[in-house]
């Protein structure tokens, strides 16, 4: 208001002054020419006294005459002020209530083809932005109920760890409210406050966050909670990026997978079970075959020991596929125990080979075992089970190559390193199937029409044991066949120095 304060007092200065200066000059003009042509003795000494009369009546008109103008003029002022202030103070009044709830002016239209103007394009903006507060209010009632009504819990985190939203599955699941957890600050202390004990389990701490920053890629955890009702949460922690690719936030996403979980254990159980009673039994006819063929029990024809061989073989496929259904179960179960110590890579490797010796002569396959010129360093692992894995993978590059086809072990050095490459010529991996290599119960769909034997649970064994010896294992396949590598760390007494 202090700017229009001073438009009124400039208008009446600059309007009011050449009235008062034009008035002055009058009067002044006005005496200085009755005293040129009648001097003022000679008007009190003879018959001028009424004119003098006259004389100061005139000038008593001119003033009232200039007050009225002067008067005239200030009135002007304000009115022409007003009619200048009342619309932008209009507009004013309107910001000042609440520009969120109620942006509309109706103007009458002002003296000034200007004011006018500027009210219209106030106008057209008050439409504006009121179209857009609607479509933002619509969008925004939109998002909530989406992000109310997901079946997920969600929370998200700013990027001082300030919880800023909350849905209703994720209160439901931690057994909290809303308005206790809003703008607080997540600590390591949370987990002290027993009501924020289930908070203080889901939610990233300095460590995580400083990966999922680095990274950017979302971190996957399970979480089992006890309370209000115990329940196994997936937790997903994913990074909120600004068009920059900074992180200013964090969402946090729990999917509840306890019936997952509990049909998984419960498959588990039976798998367990039922390859636990069939294992002894097969274990008995593999025996009793054996003395057979061994002729501990007596002679056999030639034509018996062939279907005694067949029935041999048959028995051993069921045995591994019984040994594979148990790796499993225990390995669901964290039951698939290691032994580490420092052993010979290449001695297992060895005995692998010629264990596997008759399949490669019977199938003609060119095999070829390369190793470095010197000897190979120790690793620090479990022998046993490393044995399983360089055997499944052997043995499936040379049952899925055909006859007269090459297969190529080799072992290197590198650094603090040893690397394991087993390539063949076979029929290679579909590349639509090959995000499910590693999966339970897989098998090609290109092998299944060649082979009918195999369960679908090597691989799966050999990446469980490969990523518990904190090793990797990847692959590259194509028509002309496929390689597998297998990286594994060495602990040895030099790395140990080192």
């Amino acid at each position: 208001m202090k700017f229009l304060s001073k438009i009124l007092i400039t208008f009446i200065i600059l309007s009011v002054t050449p009235v008062i200066l034009v008035g002055f000059l009058i009067v002044g003009s006005y005496e200085s020419i009755i005293d040129k042509y009648l001097p003022y003795q000679e008007m009190i000494a003879g018959s001028g006294r009424d004119f003098y009369s006259a004389r100061e009546t005139i000038k008593i008109q001119i003033e009232i005459i200039i007050v009225g103008v002067l008067f005239l003029a200030i009135t002007a002022g304000v009115l022409f002020t007003r009619s200048i202030s009342r619309p932008l103070k209009k507009i004013s009044k309107k910001i000042q209530e609440n520009p969120s709830e109620n942006f509309e002016f109706n103007f009458k239209k002002p003296p000034l083809e200007e004011i006018n103007e500027l009210g219209l394009a106030f106008n057209k903006m008050a439409d504006a932005i009121k179209k857009e507060k609607h479509l933002h209010i619509k969008e925004q009632d939109k998002v909530s109920s989406i992000i109310n009504n997901l079946t997920d819990g969600l929370i998200v985190l700013n990027n001082e760890n300030k919880i800023v939203m909350v849905n209703p599955k994720a209160e439901k699941m931690l057994g909290i409210k809303s308005r206790d957890i809003l703008n607080l600050q997540v600590t390591d202390e949370l987990a002290n406050i027993p009501s924020f004990r289930n908070l203080s389990k889901v939610i990233l701490f300095p460590i995580s966050v400083s990966r999922l920053k680095r990274t950017g890629e979302p971190i996957i955890n399970e979480v089992k909670l006890f309370a209000p009702e115990e329940i196994i949460l997936e937790v997903i922690s994913v990074p909120i990026l600004n068009k920059d690719g900074e992180v200013y936030g964090f969402m946090e996403i729990f999917h509840d997978i306890t019936r997952e979980k509990t049909i998984s254990k419960m498959k588990s159980e039976f798998i367990s079970i039922t390859a636990h009673q069939l294992r002894t039994p097969l274990s008995a006819i593999k025996w009793t075959l054996k003395m057979f063929l061994d002729g501990d029990i007596g002679e056999v024809t030639v034509e018996q020991k062939e279907f005694l061989e067949r029935a041999y073989n048959i028995n051993e496929r069921m045995i591994k596929l019984i040994n594979d259904l148990l790796n499993v179960s225990r390995i669901e179960e964290g039951r698939f125990l290691y032994e580490f110590s420092l052993s010979s890579l290449e001695k297992i490797i060895q005995e692998t080979i010629d264990l596997l010796s008759k399949q490669i002569r019977e199938r003609n396959i060119k095999f070829s075992f390369q190793l470095p010129t010197g000897p190979l360093p120790k690793v620090r692992m479990d022998s046993a089970k490393i044995r399983i894995a360089i055997h499944n993978l052997l043995d499936n590059a040379i049952r899925y190559t055909p006859a007269g086809g090459a297969v190529t072990l080799e072992a290197k050095f590198e650094q603090d390193k040893i690397q394991i490459k087993i390539s063949d010529s076979g029929v290679g991996i579909p590349t639509s199937e090959q995000n499910r290599i590693f999966t339970k119960f897989y098998r090609g769909s290109n092998v299944i029409k060649m082979q009918t034997e195999g369960s679908g649970l090597g691989l799966f064994i050999v990446k469980n044991i490969i990523e518990r010896h904190k090793g990797k294992i990847c692959f590259e396949s194509g028509t002309g066949g496929t390689t597998f590598y297998i990286t594994l760390p060495i602990y040895d007494e030099l790395t140990k120095k080192k």
